[in-house]
């Protein structure tokens, strides 16, 4: 699709005049949606920042890129934007002390977040989760105001993961884990290719 054919649908919805379902409907329909839970991280020393955040995907290969969400309201998001960088720490279920930490439970603050697990860095000097199932150290290509939210692209320059661990998922407001199994073995037998 063409940049002129989006401004074109774009500007067409906006004429439509479509009514906006209600908060509460929004949010009981984004319940339904599984993720995975991410530390998005920013800044350093004294004015680190970070928190917990479900609204994090893979937006590109070609350049590298991620796509964060964050609440206009927090604090990362400043200095995210005065940095220029930011890291996308993904977490494993052992780590949901961390999540919860992040998420404000238990009062810890701004810099003071940091106090809990092993803190490192890469190329940008965001703070990295020295163990997260997988960190991807990010320059902030592009910041976009949407509404209650800033969308932060970040072109990935640098990553470190760890072999082994399952993901922390969060899904109907609650953390959860996968349980694996492999589901592809009889279409593997029947020649369907992974």
């Amino acid at each position: 699709m063409n940049e002129n054919r989006c401004e074109s649908l774009s500007s067409d919805r906006e004429t439509i005049g479509y009514p906006s379902i209600d908060l509460a409907a929004f949010k009981a329909a984004m319940r339904n949606l599984s993720a995975g839970v991410t530390i998005v991280s920013t800044g350093q020393g004294a004015q680190r920042r970070g928190l917990t955040v479900s609204a994090a995907c893979s937006l590109s290969g070609e350049p590298p890129s991620v796509l964060v969400c964050l609440n206009t309201a927090s604090e990362a998001v400043e200095t995210a934007t005065l940095t220029g960088s930011f890291a996308v720490n993904f977490l494993g279920f052992d780590q949901l002390d961390l999540a919860l930490r992040f998420a404000g439970h238990g009062g810890a603050r701004h810099e003071a977040k940091f106090d809990m697990g092993s803190w490192t860095r890469l190329s940008t000097g965001a703070p990295v989760l020295a163990n997260a199932l997988c960190s991807v150290d990010c320059e902030l290509a592009e910041a976009i105001p949407f509404g209650s939210h800033m969308i932060l692209i970040g072109r990935i320059v640098d990553t470190v993961r760890r072999v082994e661990g399952e993901p922390l998922m969060y899904f109907r407001g609650q953390f959860a884990q996968i349980l694996p199994k492999d589901f592809l073995d009889g279409y593997v037998e029947s020649g369907f290719e992974a």
